[in-house]
């Protein structure tokens, strides 16, 4: 594996039925050919191989085997651009493999630990994690590891602009590369203290650093990679003539990719002597070059598919293939469960809110009729007090000696009968209100029914908006919720803790995205103009406020993969 991992990686493609073995060997196995295929610099498709070592190291006494597993897991996941997850998987393998004593792992964690920091970049955890490596590697007792720990560390000094301790540790690896004789790291000391002599405009003691290398080559090695170093100080040195020179030579490269960078050095070259027409001449090619990457990119990526497919076919073994089917079906039958009682819940609420509704309706219709009661109770009064009035005008007439107080008793029962009247307006008023209102519950309860109606035979909201593609209401928006987070993971909830700046009406359009609604379909559902869509990716953008989501794509691209 150390010194022929191309021998290695043929013999373990040589067994047949890897399966077959004993559940140690066949872990065994899926952790040495995720190995050999990690130190051949063949890009990893899929976890799902080095995933068997870890399940089954991981409930072992094995802690080396496991902490390697979880190694050969983060290398994978850098592979396939999961690069927070990586950090995770290297951060447990370290934990475990500082239980043993198996330095040289732990200075390959520490390391990639150090890589992925500096990429983000996190500059102060970039430095701390290759100074571990760099204790490990003195633990280790490994002259090449120290080396390498050296230029790391050089590195991690770049990236904070400490020029001077860079430098020193650039030295410190070139001066440990030349004792034990290890070109591949001279070389990358050299070169990168060379681009540390540049930025600081040390072009003499650069050029010295990349000559070097220059007459490290072999003769039959491609030098064209430092002749383009080389030309390209002269350019930031303004010696123009040397430049060309070097990047004509350069220009014999083999590498289309070393090609590009040469014609793109031409063009600065040119532009900086003010030689447009040069320059212009060097720039088509140089996007000509690109052009041709882009479209071998894309032969590639058919043929990496097409490798990736049938390699995918030889390693889904039967075995483990009904293990994932049995897990997979769990998996599902618990996501039923769970989804069944969350929409059983909201059904539920959506009875309970009806019957609210009902009683509320119930209590209007009660008020109805005691009012109305007391309105034919008044009405009733004052057809009374009218035949008391006309049989008191009567009197009147007949006996005028009690003219007087049969006088004052009509004016009394007018007086009561004005307060009858302003009672029974008053009464009419709150009658025809609940009447209202009661025609306002009961077109209310029964659109709820018919909501009711359509969630009981279709309980999927999905299926739901797209049946009827209109705006939603509070208790829909619920349910999606309920729904987004069962399906992708508590997406809403994630999201909200992890940015509590983002408003409701962000989060539903979050979720929207998530489920890979249109732009049209979301300003329906959200009952906003089709222009205002952008506008909310853009607040939303602010409201993340993450440095690497920039656009609306990276927005998007963030959604999908949250």
């Amino acid at each position: 594996m150390s010194e022929s991992p191309d021998s290695a990686l043929l013999l373990l493609e040589a067994i047949q039925s890897p399966e077959k073995q004993s559940a140690e060997d066949y872990a065994t196995w899926c952790l040495l050919l995720t190995q050999a295929r990690d130190k051949n610099y063949l890009e990893h498709t899929s976890d799902s191989v080095i995933n068997i070592a870890i399940d089954y190291f991981e409930h072992t006494n094995n802690h080396s085997r496991y902490a390697t597993s979880l190694y050969y897991k983060g290398r994978v996941l850098q592979s396939l651009n999961e690069r927070e997850n990586a950090i995770k998987v290297y951060l447990r393998a370290l934990d475990i493999a500082k239980e043993g004593t198996d330095y040289s792992l732990l200075f390959l964690i520490t390391s990639q630990i150090g890589h992925l920091y500096a990429y983000l970049p996190l500059v102060k955890q970039t430095l701390s994690a290759y100074q571990d490596s760099y204790k490990y590697a003195v633990l280790d007792k490994d002259s090449s590891s120290i080396a390498v720990a050296y230029a790391y560390i050089g590195r991690a000094y770049g990236l904070q602009e400490d020029w001077s301790h860079a430098i020193s540790s650039y030295q410190e690896a070139i001066k440990i590369a030349e004792k034990i004789r290890d070109k591949a790291i001279l070389r990358l000391g050299l070169n990168e203290l060379a681009s540390i002599y540049v930025r600081t405009r040390q072009l003499e003691l650069a050029s010295a650093c990349l000559h070097y290398v220059e007459k490290m080559e072999d003769i039959h090695s491609d030098k064209t990679r430092i002749y383009l170093s080389i030309g390209n100080m002269y350019r930031i040195w303004s010696k123009y003539d040397k430049a060309e020179k070097y990047l004509n030579k350069a220009l014999q490269a083999d590498n289309i990719y070393t090609k590009r960078r040469v014609y793109q050095s031409f063009y600065y070259l040119f532009e900086e002597q003010g030689k447009y027409e040069k320059a212009i001449e060097y720039n088509n090619k140089f996007w000509k070059y690109t052009d041709s990457i882009s479209s071998l990119k894309t032969q590639e990526m058919i043929l990496d598919i097409t490798a990736k497919y049938e390699n995918e076919k030889l390693l889904n073994i039967n075995s483990q293939l009904r293990w994932k089917q049995k897990q997979r079906m769990l998996f599902f039958v618990i996501l039923f469960l769970i989804f069944s009682g969350c929409v059983y819940g909201l059904v539920m609420n959506f009875h309970r809110v009806l019957l609210e509704k009902n009683r509320r309706m119930l209590s209007i219709k009660r008020k109805l009729g005691i009012y109305s009661r007391e309105l034919e109770k008044g009405k009733k009064l004052i057809l009374k007090n009218e035949e008391k009035i006309r049989y008191l005008n009567d009197l009147i007439k007949e006996d005028k000696s009690k003219q007087e107080q049969l006088e004052n008793e009509r004016k009394n029962i007018l007086l009561k009968n004005e307060k009858i009247k302003k009672t029974n307006e008053k009464l009419c008023i709150k009658i025809n209100n609940l009447e209202c209102s009661l025609d306002l519950k009961g077109k209310d309860i029964e659109k709820y029914q018919t909501k009711l109606k359509k969630k009981e035979a279709c309980p999927n909201i999905l299926l739901r908006i797209k049946q009827d593609l209109s705006e939603l209401s509070n208790e829909d928006w619920d349910e999606l919720f309920v729904m987004v987070d069962v399906m992708c993971n508590c997406f809403s909830k994630r999201l909200r803790e992890k940015h509590p700046m983002l408003t409701n009406d962000d989060l539903k359009f979050c979720c929207l995205a998530k489920l890979n609604f249109s732009i049209l379909d979301i300003a329906v559902l959200m009952n906003i103009q089709k222009s205002t869509v952008s506008k909310r990716k853009q607040r939303i953008i602010k409201h993340i406020n993450d440095p690497n989501i920039t656009n609306v794509e990276k927005l998007d691209d963030y959604i999908a993969h949250f």
